[in-house]
């Protein structure tokens, strides 16, 4: 199976034009899949699977500074963790752009025991402890890209798929106690606009 757009028939221009509409106004994704730091064997890579084995969209948060970059994220997933690439799927920046990381139609590395069935998406930024550092001031356009994100990603399947904080899969603080804190309405803005585009 390749790339997200070939298993589902599209290309990856058909994939970004369907965020922009069914995602209410999703801008500024990048596709930069391919671009970003891999483990050097080949052999070393991310196991495929298919789109029905999708439960969650599970919400993480970098734990690093506002200014972190995915090229960053995933030279220390690969260079510290011995990973086959970048753990996550999507990463949204504080500007409320969305960068397209890994496929989605691959198990990846960001919850323990069920990367078979999370689509893994960060959120950049430290949102337990790093208020001091700058690193903590969650954007109101980084929530919002993260709800149409979230939205969009359910409408292209034609089913609603939960959201969940990563805490909730696991024994962790992520995506920080500010996420959770808005989290109602964060999965509650996701949901009225995916009602609001079935079938778009």
């Amino acid at each position: 199976m390749g790339r997200w757009g070939i298993a589902l028939g599209w290309g990856w221009p058909e994939m970004a034009r369907r965020l922009l509409v069914i995602g209410g106004g999703l801008a500024r994704v990048r596709d930069l899949r391919g671009l970003l730091p891999e483990h050097p064997d080949p052999r070393i890579r991310f196991s495929a699977r298919l789109a029905g084995w999708i439960e969650y969209l599970v919400i993480h948060h970098s734990a690093g500074p506002l200014m972190q970059t995915a090229a960053e994220i995933a030279a220390y997933h690969v260079g510290h963790n011995g990973w086959a690439g970048i753990g996550y799927h999507f990463v949204v920046r504080p500007s409320g752009g969305i960068d397209y990381v890994g496929d989605v139609d691959t198990s990846r590395a960001n919850v323990l025991g069920e990367n078979h069935r999370v689509v893994g998406i960060c959120l950049v930024g430290d949102f337990e402890t790093m208020v001091e550092e700058g690193g903590g001031v969650l954007s109101v356009r980084q929530l919002r890209a993260t709800g149409r994100l979230c939205a969009a990603l359910s409408s292209m399947w034609g089913r609603w798929v939960e959201m969940v904080p990563h805490r909730q899969l696991g024994a962790t603080a992520c995506p920080g106690g500010r996420v959770v804190a808005v989290w109602d309405e964060l999965e509650g803005r996701a949901r009225r606009l995916f009602d609001s585009r079935v079938g778009a």
